[in-house]
């Protein structure tokens, strides 16, 4: 059987997690290299793909659930490692202020009830993948309701991104290279299920700022990246200018 570009695409997050969980583990360096080449992988084998919007929202909730997965997992290993040896230097431990021991043992990193917070991410991107599993296998005839709650979970996945970026630079004053990942993954998810609601007519905002992100989803993403990546620049710029 001739397998097609759509199932690759389908097969790599899958591939994606198994080689992060099971063979690289707790490795900084390949969880970015991966999660690059995976985006680009997906993003090569659908380009020109003729792919109807659920398909479209599937595949991005697939690898983007994927990729939040696999930091929340990652991120939860190293807090027990942390946990149990306090001696343990976490893999995305790098420099004083690039330093997830810092931030993982900070009140923050337990939120909610002294909840570890990425065990909420661990069962967040679950449903995530879920979804995207769903749509890419052909669902369709949902629920409004439905799409209301994808919508509010990946506002609420954002707003509490923003609340930890806010902690991580001004409370806590390190950075967490897995928890950049989740927050990364956690924009650009709501930026995709957003703009699906308006093109469905399940939400519906003024008519100009509608069609301005309905027109301009990829730019909002790459701004909202982008806006993260100038905020770590200037929190700590003397910091980044003395290592160049």
């Amino acid at each position: 059987m001739k397998l097609d570009k759509k199932t690759y695409a389908l097969a790599l997050p899958i591939i994606y997690l198994g080689l992060i969980v099971l063979v690289f583990g707790e490795n900084i360096r390949w969880f970015y290299g991966l999660s690059i080449a995976l985006v680009i992988g997906v993003v090569a084998l659908l380009y020109k793909a003729n792919l109807n919007r659920y398909k479209t929202l599937g595949y991005a909730l697939l690898v983007l659930g994927s990729i939040g997965m696999a930091a929340a997992l990652l991120l939860t290993l190293e807090k027990f490692a942390i946990a149990t040896d306090p001696n343990y230097i976490a893999s995305c431990t790098v420099s004083p202020i690039v330093s997830c021991n810092n931030v993982v043992v900070s009140d923050q990193a337990e939120a909610i009830n002294g909840i570890p917070n990425p065990l909420f991410g661990v069962f967040g991107f679950a449903a995530m993948i879920t979804a995207g599993m769903g749509l890419l296998a052909g669902a369709k005839k949902l629920h409004k309701y439905y799409w209301w709650a994808l919508l509010a979970g990946a506002a609420l996945g954002s707003i509490f991104s923003m609340w930890l970026i806010f902690q991580a630079f001004y409370r806590i004053g390190a950075l967490c290279l897995y928890c950049m990942a989740v927050w990364y993954v956690s924009f650009t998810t709501f930026w995709f299920v957003l703009d699906f609601n308006l093109k469905e007519k399940v939400l519906t905002l003024p008519k100009n700022i509608d069609e301005y992100i309905v027109k301009n989803r990829n730019l909002l993403i790459t701004l909202s990246i982008l806006a993260v990546v100038l905020l770590i620049y200037f929190r700590w710029m003397e910091y980044w200018n003395g290592l160049i």
